[in-house]
């Protein structure tokens, strides 16, 4: 973003790379730009100076990791130069200080960054943050005290629903499984069902460390499955699956009608 003091307006540069009209970029740049002049009146006006503000809105930053190793690198280093100026990464940001002037922002989705602003434009706290009614707020949360529930009562069980997104695929080379590759070899000459479930299973885990965390989750929810079934208990330790999975923005789920 460019604050022009002339003009009194912003104006936004941006890659040709992105989807305009489709990407997060468009509502940081709605909730953003009207968050600033609603805190900051006097600072933006036409007598004020020229402000430039860098910012990112993917899911991570997006670097050219395979042009520097410095990114994929354990060492606590910076990979930018020290006056590298602060960008506001609405996302995920690196663990380590490789770009120390990273600054982690709301992400730019209703429940979140949206949220802030409602609390900035109307003082309350948005919808679905306030409890669910049935006669009213059906997009809320619900509470134990309205439905009677209890510490006691949850279920045992790490519990997730994700999409099968290519998060952290370019950096350090994790991957999404590939039957043909790491599955189908391991099934070859068995016939019983239930074996040919527990040779899927283990070549899966034979490979987890090099598959991208939420694929890494199924894999484990997998083999706690099965450990289940072995010691005959009623729920495996998590329950960790795909809600959608994509290949090439398509969603499989509900192109399917699954």
């Amino acid at each position: 973003f460019v604050y022009n003091p002339k003009e009194d307006d912003f104006e936004v540069f941006y890659s040709d790379n992105i989807a305009f009209e489709e990407s997060r970029f468009v509502r940081v740049r709605a909730w953003l730009l009207h968050s600033l002049r609603m805190l900051m009146p006097d600072r933006f006006t036409p007598d004020a100076p020229e402000l430039v503000i860098p910012f990112a809105s993917m899911d991570y930053p997006q670097m050219h990791f395979e042009e520097d190793d410095c990114f994929a690198s354990p060492e606590e280093a910076s990979c930018v130069p020290s006056n590298f100026p602060p960008v506001l990464q609405f996302g995920s940001v690196f663990r380590l200080p490789k770009i120390p002037s990273t600054i982690a922002m709301p992400m730019p989705e209703k429940n979140h960054l949206g949220c802030f602003w409602d609390w900035l434009d109307h003082h309350k706290v948005c919808k679905m943050y306030t409890e669910r009614r049935e006669d009213g707020n059906k997009a809320g949360l619900v509470f134990g005290e309205t439905v009677g529930l209890k510490w006691d009562d949850l279920i045992p069980q790490v519990l997730s629903r994700t999409s099968d997104r290519g998060y952290l695929t370019r950096m350090n080379k994790l991957l999404r499984p590939v039957f043909e590759e790491m599955i189908q070899p391991a099934l070859e000459g068995i016939t019983d069902e239930k074996e040919k479930r527990a040779a899927a299973v283990e070549a899966m885990m034979k490979v987890s460390d090099n598959l991208i965390p939420r694929w890494k989750a199924v894999a484990m929810t997998a083999q706690a499955e099965l450990e289940a079934e072995e010691k005959g208990e009623e729920l495996p330790w998590c329950n960790m699956k795909f809600a959608m999975t994509f290949f090439m923005s398509v969603d499989f789920f509900k192109d399917s009608g699954e």
